[in-house]
């Protein structure tokens, strides 16, 4: 709130100044008939005349001086602490024509950007999006090295390592890291063999060691460790994991995230999402080698997502196993298990009815199944 006061001890011609709280306030501007009252003290030397009225203080007004007094008298000279550019009509006739401070006219060179950035392209999205696979593999020609094929596209994020041998018309994506040495074994010591046409998706590790067919299909972030051996057309789901040990025949399905360890799977076998294959029977013991075993899928098994195969156990040709089951002990060939424990549920896998009316019974499209008539479910 503003309220006048007189003002005492100064040769003012205003007697009075405004108060706001506990600051004394008091005009901007100085006046030339302030000059025989003025003692020389609140007056800046070479800007526009400004009282710091300090009133917590119990000082007055800047300090200053006669000659400044002068000066704003007839002009209005800027201020130090916050600089403004001057009105054309206030400037000398020298500098009238020269451009304003800071301001870019017709005629002189832009300023030059900050060195280090490029500058955006109209339109650019934030970030940094991988572009393409094109836009980044490289394509490994004829003699490139010992084990790379004449054709393949190996993303320039990819590691591959000297002792890959990679097949023809291969695909390898980002970040895909091939013949990584498994713990124990030097760089170099083990051969990863992939055979042509593989599509090696984004993040996928395959460690020296291993033997892969035709025509590898893996999805985002799979894994295969050492000691496996896969056929042709095998297709390795998204986060699935190999562990070491495995054989794996045609044809096979392994959906996104199955476990397999110590497994021998046969050709055109299905294993549904999140499918485990343990082969611990027990907790480690100093022994525990010993009793370690992994389980045996026969030919066209299909195995139900989110089922857990105990150690040792064996699914029979052609066997179906329910979705969510615990499978403990052997699965004969042709029937259907579930539950759990899974116990038998079929005797054959005819019985089981084709609800969309298409085929007689399960599996009918295969050649070397017996044809068999439809009986109740």
């Amino acid at each position: 709130m503003l309220r006048a006061v007189e003002h005492r001890g100064r040769g003012l011609p205003h007697d009075r100044i405004s108060l706001r709280g506990d600051r004394a306030c008091a005009s901007f501007m100085a006046r030339a008939e302030q000059a025989p009252h003025d003692d020389g003290d609140r007056l800046e030397e070479d800007g526009r005349l400004r009282r710091r009225a300090d009133g917590r203080k119990g000082q007055g007004l800047r300090p200053g001086g006669r000659e400044a007094l002068e000066r704003g008298a007839a002009t209005k000279l800027p201020c130090r602490r916050h600089p403004q550019p001057a009105r054309r009509g206030d400037r000398g006739a020298a500098a009238r024509d020269a451009p304003l401070h800071r301001v870019h006219q017709p005629g002189q060179a832009t300023p030059q950007r900050r060195r280090g950035r490029p500058p955006r392209r109209p339109g650019a999205r934030r970030g940094h999006a991988l572009a393409p696979v094109g836009r980044r593999a490289r394509r490994i020609p004829a003699g490139a090295g010992p084990g790379m094929s004449a054709g393949a596209t190996v993303h320039k994020t990819a590691i591959v390592a000297p002792n890959v041998r990679l097949g023809e018309g291969s695909v390898v994506g980002e970040y895909v890291v091939l013949g990584r040495a498994p713990r124990g074994k030097k760089e170099g010591e083990l051969e990863l063999v992939i055979g042509p046409g593989a599509v090696i998706r984004p993040f996928t590790t395959i460690y020296a060691g291993a033997r892969i067919g035709a025509r590898l299909q893996t999805g985002q972030g799979a894994s295969i460790r050492e000691d496996n051996v896969l056929g042709d057309d095998v297709s390795v789901g998204t986060h699935a994991s190999l562990e070491f040990g495995n054989r794996v025949g045609s044809r096979v399905r392994i959906h996104t995230g199955c476990f397999l360890e110590l497994t021998h799977i046969e050709d055109d076998v299905f294993l549904g999402p999140h499918v485990v294959f343990t082969d611990d029977p027990h907790p480690q013991c100093p022994a525990y080698l010993d009793c370690v075993k992994g389980g045996v899928v026969r030919r066209r098994a299909r195995v139900g997502a989110n089922s857990t195969i105990l150690p040792g156990v064996e699914i029979g040709e052609d066997a179906l196993v329910g979705a969510g089951s615990v499978v403990r002990a052997k699965v004969p060939a042709r029937t259907v298990w579930a539950g759990n424990p899974a116990v038998q549920l079929k005797e054959d896998i005819r019985d089981l009815v084709c609800f969309a009316g298409i085929y007689p019974h399960a599996y009918s499209w295969l050649a070397d199944l017996p044809a068999r008539e439809k009986v109740g479910v």
